[in-house]
């Protein structure tokens, strides 16, 4: 009798996990698009122009994965022989950032009618999403123009970013992105 009660109380739980596979979420980071900072030349002032675009990271779930919510940012900044930089020179920083990944799931009919049954599991729509990251701070662009480099040969600084919220199921993620940073406009020369 007990073994019986137990199963009977345990069903709703089972059934209500239906769509999904994947618990905790199953996300990563699909792909990233570089920063860049630079440097227009001096006009008869002898002022220089700084302009950034900042990089775009894409975040993606695997099929059958809940979805989650991000809300803060870690940044630390390493330089491009990996070795992390001096915090006086590129501080690391956190911020709040609040995005969400969608759920990977199988598609539900357009309009609510009948689902061609062929058809069925062969397709999901993958949860996805991509945020524009503001990494790109005044010490990064004064590093780029305290750094001697020639010409066409731009120092490299990576963003080691670490991002962390909770999913669908209220367990912690954590996922880590490597985001490059450019510099052009021949840096180093004030």
């Amino acid at each position: 009798m007990r073994h019986h009660l137990v199963g009977i109380l345990l069903l709703p739980l089972l059934a209500g996990c239906g769509w999904y596979t994947n618990l905790p979420a199953s996300l990563y980071v699909a792909s990233v698009k570089p920063g860049k900072v630079i440097y227009e030349p001096p006009n008869t002032a002898g002022v220089r122009d700084i302009k950034t675009e900042n990089p775009v990271v894409r975040f993606q779930g695997e099929p059958g994965s809940i979805g989650a919510l991000f809300n803060s940012v870690s940044v630390k900044y390493l330089l491009g022989s990996g070795k992390p930089a001096s915090p006086d020179r590129l501080p690391g920083v956190s911020f709040g950032l609040s995005f969400r990944v969608e759920a990977s799931t199988y598609p539900a009919p357009p309009a609510g009618g009948k689902m061609d049954q062929s058809q069925l599991g062969l397709f999901i729509e993958p949860g996805k999403t991509e945020i524009e990251l503001p990494v790109l701070t005044r010490h990064v662009e004064q590093f780029g123009l305290d750094t001697s480099q020639p010409e066409g040969n731009a120092p490299l600084v990576t963003a080691d970013t670490t991002f962390t919220g909770l999913d669908d199921a209220n367990f912690p993620i954590t996922l880590q992105a490597f985001v490059p940073i450019y510099f052009s406009g021949n840096p180093g020369s004030k």
